[in-house]
């Protein structure tokens, strides 16, 4: 009777242990990093969700500034396709420059050169030129793409994180490095009182003596108001983001400080030196009158929405307070960043120096 008890004592823990034994490998199988190549649910920055097989080996981006965060991550080797602004981006190095130019979201895109690249994911920026166009077609063609859409300083951290996701790389180092910029900026202005921020303008094109402002709704000219400016062109209620305004009715705001804004140095001295005959304006009357290079087509731009852009804001928060950020010295934030990220070999001296209508 003892030996038959025993017996089945025996078979039931037994019985237990292969139970539990089966439970734990499949709480391990459930719970374990899913294998590179698998497919992944990803919700870009529109909300829409993209199956894609992780991370992606052959990435098309149609935008500089995405190309760049792509490059800074360490993921150039997974790009096959670029659009048109990135094969001359100065910031990027020949081997990306030189890969097959699919077109941009401004000229359009080339979709029969897209599809022989047999691209796992196409990286598009929403907001410009014909970008909703190329989203309908590449959703019509199946072909998985992944949209961008950066107005903020938080939609870049979103950005960064969403491209590392992608890519399968490390987002922590590059997005650490920034947010350590724009938190510093942050922390410093968010104390000033509003007698202490400097009306301020971000200007664009003039041309037959109408100028381009950047208000509402820009992004660029957000960038002002985070670096501790008022931007004096937000009071007004335009029907777009980048108005054209009469020099009459940049007299009437009278601002303390102008920050110009081109994509070539010539243009910035040629729009510097128009504005220079303002001499009734109070930014022109007490030099402070600024120029600042953006986008990507000459080396020394920074105001673009790359991780460059940390950088622009370094360089207006210098220009609005530069008691307050005199410790902060945006040269040597911009030497960090594009040696450490960019893998460029440069020095403060290499920089060009903000300029300063005199």
């Amino acid at each position: 009777m003892r030996v038959t008890s025993l017996k089945y004592t025996v078979i039931a823990i037994i019985l237990m242990t292969l139970t539990l034994y089966a439970s734990y490998s499949l709480y391990q199988s459930t719970t374990s990093p899913p294998e590179a190549g698998s497919v992944h649910v990803i919700t870009d920055m529109l909300g829409r969700e993209v199956n894609l097989s992780l991370p992606a080996q052959r990435i098309v981006v149609l935008t500089s500034a995405e190309a760049e965060t792509l490059y800074a991550l360490g993921a150039e080797g997974q790009i096959v396709g670029i659009g048109r602004l990135t094969a001359n981006n100065p910031y990027l190095p020949e081997e990306l420059r030189s890969k097959t130019v699919v077109g941009d979201p401004f000229a359009g895109v080339d979709f029969e050169a897209l599809i022989a690249l047999n691209p796992d994911v196409v990286i598009l920026q929403i907001g410009h030129g014909k970008a909703g166009e190329i989203l309908a077609k590449l959703e019509e063609l199946k072909i998985p793409t992944v949209c961008t859409q950066l107005k903020t300083v938080d939609d870049l951290y979103i950005c960064i994180d969403l491209l590392a996701q992608i890519s399968g790389r490390d987002a922590a180092p590059l997005k650490n490095f920034i947010k350590e910029i724009f938190t510093s900026i942050e922390n410093r202005v968010s104390k000033l009182p509003l007698d202490q921020r400097p009306r301020a303008l971000l200007l664009g094109k003039i041309r037959e003596n109408m100028i381009t402002v950047f208000a509402g709704g820009s992004a660029w000219a957000s960038l002002v108001e985070f670096c501790g400016g008022i931007n004096i062109a937000f009071k007004e209620n335009f029907t777009t983001s980048w108005p054209k305004v009469s020099l009459e009715k940049i007299i009437e705001w009278n601002p303390e400080v102008i920050i110009v804004v081109a994509f070539r140095k010539a243009d910035l001295q040629e729009r510097m030196q128009e504005i220079a005959q303002w001499r009734t304006v109070a930014a022109v009357k007490n030099g402070k009158v600024y120029g600042l290079l953006g986008g990507t087509r000459e080396f020394g731009s920074f105001l673009e929405w790359s991780p460059r852009f940390a950088i622009a804001a370094l360089q207006m928060a210098n220009i609005l307070h530069p008691n307050l950020f005199k410790d902060l010295n945006w040269k040597v934030a911009a030497v960090e960043l594009l040696t450490r990220f960019y893998k460029m070999n440069i020095n403060s001296e290499d920089l060009p120096e903000i300029v300063i209508l005199t």
